[in-house]
């Protein structure tokens, strides 16, 4: 299987293995909260589209879940925005497929991201 690395910003943001583009998060920093969902920088899916993904992977380090989905579903149901991080695109969770971690396969909307942690300044 060829696999091709994806920059963005000087950085591998991930892969394309065969059809499918494969990134990797810490879903509590990286989920979207409001609304709950995933997103890609819009200038990284049309690279990953003119690599030959059709499809998305993101695995969730925290949980070991895989959230699956179609780019085409990406850019169909998704919704624009910029946050300060340029244009991106996100995907409501409903809209994925979810394996792995302790879920069998299911819809997203079903499945929470992991909760936010605070972090203490001061240590305690």
């Amino acid at each position: 299987m060829n696999s091709i690395s994806v920059f963005a910003a000087g950085r591998i943001v991930g892969r394309v293995d065969g059809d499918t583009f494969k990134k990797s998060i810490t879903g509590s920093r990286h989920f979207l909260r409001k609304p709950p969902a995933i997103a890609f920088d819009v200038s990284t899916l049309r690279d990953v589209e003119d690599a030959g993904a059709l499809s998305v992977e993101v695995l969730d380090r925290e949980t070991g879940r895989k959230y699956h989905a179609p780019i085409s579903l990406v850019l169909a149901k998704g919704f624009f925005f910029n946050r300060g991080f340029g244009e991106q695109i996100g995907l409501s969770l409903r809209y994925f497929d979810v394996t792995g971690g302790n879920a069998t396969t299911t819809r997203a909307a079903e499945v929470r991201p992991a909760p936010a942690v605070q972090l203490s300044l001061f240590g305690g």
